[in-house]
C-alpha cells in the first residue's frame, strides 16, 4: 500500500512510496470571479491585500481563504483557515477603529483531525518544494502495530538552514502551545542529522539547540559528520583504501565538504594538517582537525 509520484520530471516518475494511509493537500481556490477585475488580484485569483488586509479600493478589506498577503518584499503568504480568518477579522476591525496600524503578522498555521482513528496534525510556518523535512519520533514505526498514539514531528528546513516549519502529530496541548516560537525563533540548524537525532520535546524548548557559534574571521561550521567526513575523504584518497590523500587535493576536499578558502587560509589548514612537509595527510588527522 502506498503512493506513486508521477512528477514533471523523468526522474520523478515512478517513486514508490509505502504508507499506511496518505494526506493530500489539494489547495484552494477562491469564489473570487464576482469580484471581476475591479480588485487586484495576484496569480490563482487570490485578492491582493496588505499588511493591515487592505485591497487596491480604499475601504475595501479582504480576510480569509480569498485574500493573499503580499509584503513589501513581494512576498506572498496565503492563510487559507479559520483560525487566520478569524484573526484577521480581529485585526481589522481594530484598523478601521484606528486602534491599531501595526501590520498583521501571520504564521501560517493549519491543523486536522481524522475522526476515529485518533489522530490530529499541527502545522505551523511555511513549506515548499526548496525545504528539507527531517522527522522526529518515526524510528522504527513501521514494526509497531499502531501508530494511532504515536508523537512526532516533522521540521523543514529551508536551504539557508533555517527552521521555516513545523508539523507535530498527536502533540500534548503543553508541546502544540510551543510550535509558533519554534518557528518564530527563525533558528538556524548547522547539521539536519543531528536535528533528527535530538529528542522532540528537547527541540521545541529550545529551537536553537543546534544553532552555530558566531564565526570568528577565517573560520568555517564543520556542518558533516564523521560518516560524512570519513565518506568525502576517501573520494580524494591517493588509492582506495590507502587512509591519505595528498596535500595538492586538499583544497578540493575542503570545498567539497563547504569550505571554500582564499589562498591563505588553506596555506595555514595545510601548515596544520602536514607539520612534518611530507605532502600527505592522513584521515585520522584530518577527520580530527575537521570536526
Amino acid at each position: 500500500r502506498g503512493v506513486i509520484l508521477d512528477g514533471p520530471d523523468e526522474a520523478d516518475k515512478g517513486i514508490r512510496l509505502p504508507a499506511r494511509f496518505v494526506v493530500f493537500g489539494v489547495g484552494a481556490k477562491p469564489n473570487s470571479e464576482f469580484l471581476g477585475d475591479s480588485l487586484e488580484m495576484v496569480d490563482g485569483g487570490f485578492v491582493k491585500v496588505d499588511g493591515n488586509c487592505k485591497t487596491s479600493q480604499a475601504d475595501v478589506y479582504a480576510i480569509g481563504d480569498v485574500a493573499a498577503m503580499v509584503g513589501e518584499d513581494g512576498e506572498v503568504t496565503k492563510t487559507g483557515h479559520v483560525d487566520a480568518a478569524r484573526k484577521m477579522a480581529a485585526h481589522v476591525a481594530g484598523s478601521i477603529m484606528e486602534e491599531q496600524q501595526v501590520p498583521y503578522s501571520v504564521t501560517p498555521y493549519f491543523y486536522s483531525v481524522v475522526m476515529g482513528l485518533n489522530q490530529s496534525w499541527k502545522f505551523y510556518g511555511k513549506c515548499d518544494a526548496s525545504c528539507t523535512i527531517v522527522t522526529i519520533g518515526l524510528s522504527g514505526w513501521e514494526a509497531k502495530e499502531s501508530v494511532a498514539d504515536l508523537i512526532w514531528g516533522a521540521f523543514y528546513v529551508d536551504p539557508s538552514n533555517v527552521i521555516v516549519g513545523v508539523l507535530l502529530n498527536n502533540g500534548t496541548p503543553e508541546m502544540i502551545a510551543k510550535l509558533p516560537g519554534v518557528v518564530e525563533a527563525g533558528a538556524v540548524v548547522i547539521n539536519r542529522k543531528k536535528l533528527k537525532k535530538c529528542e522532540l520535546q528537547q527541540v521545541l524548548e529550545d529551537p536553537h539547540l543546534l544553532t552555530p557559534p558566531e564565526l570568528g574571521l577565517g573560520e568555517f561550521h564543520a556542518e558533516s559528520d564523521v560518516d560524512e567526513v570519513n565518506e568525502v575523504f576517501s573520494q580524494f584518497e591517493k588509492e582506495a583504501g590507502c587512509g591519505f590523500v595528498e596535500v595538492a587535493v586538499v583544497s578540493e576536499l575542503m570545498k567539497t565538504l563547504g569550505a571554500d578558502w582564499d589562498e591563505v587560509e588553506l596555506k595555514d589548514a595545510i601548515a596544520a594538517l602536514d607539520e612534518t612537509s611530507c605532502g600527505f595527510i592522513t584521515k585520522d588527522n584530518f577527520v580530527n582537525w575537521w570536526l
